[in-house]
């Protein structure tokens, strides 16, 4: 039964993660709008790759931060540093600017190859996926055998599949909404996501105080 929670935290880790629109779903969006459905399918397994790697890292991180527990420290410290620096670009980032996101112009090339090159430059699910592996662990539900993990990869590729299909599918109503609320106020998610990495510094500033009493 485990199994299924471990695939189940993987899936919607997965999806919370790709659904808000970036860089990787909207192109694939746009290229199964502008080229086909095929050429789509060809960029998201591209996509599903990495994702398959990264999660794969991700996994023996959390293995090594679970079985090094005087590593931890050292990451509380580094997290406190670098999710502050997040914090502040994000807030003056969500300040100084108005962000509209968009598909970026794509050219007639190897969709799997561009699925792949894409998602490579993006390293940001490798902590998020080793959060959620350590959250498992820590319920006592991951173990960091070879079965538990390849179901974690399994559901992590499916959850991203999943969005970005959602994506190629939906992509002319995005569009279309996207249009009919240009020039309207929206929430800027830069300041959302700099609550969120203020929220991280803050827990690692008491995680250290807390620990080194």
């Amino acid at each position: 039964m485990h199994y299924f929670y471990i695939f189940i935290t993987g899936f919607f880790a997965a999806v919370a993660g790709t659904a808000p629109p970036g860089l990787l779903n909207m192109t694939a969006g746009k290229i199964a709008y502008e080229y086909s459905r095929e050429k789509g399918d060809r960029f998201i397994i591209g996509s599903g790759i990495i994702s398959m790697l990264y999660c794969f890292i991700a996994t023996q991180f959390s293995f090594y931060i679970d079985t090094h527990p005087d590593f931890v420290m050292g990451l509380y410290k580094a997290a406190a540093v670098i999710f502050g620096i997040l914090t502040v670009y994000f807030f003056l980032k969500g300040r100084y600017e108005n962000r509209q996101i968009a598909a970026p112009q794509v050219e007639r090339n190897n969709f799997l190859i561009t699925g792949i090159f894409l998602s490579m430059l993006n390293i940001l699910p490798i902590p998020f996926y080793t959060a959620t592996a350590l959250l498992l662990a820590s319920n006592r539900l991951f173990h960091f055998t070879m079965t538990e993990m390849l179901v974690m990869i399994l559901s992590v590729v499916a959850g991203t599949v999943f969005v970005l299909k959602l994506y190629a599918i939906y992509y002319p109503r995005i569009i279309e909404r996207r249009s009919k609320v240009e020039g309207k106020k929206e929430i800027n998610t830069n300041f959302i996501v700099a609550a969120v990495t203020l929220l991280v510094t803050l827990t690692a500033i008491l995680k250290i105080l807390f620990t080194t009493r």
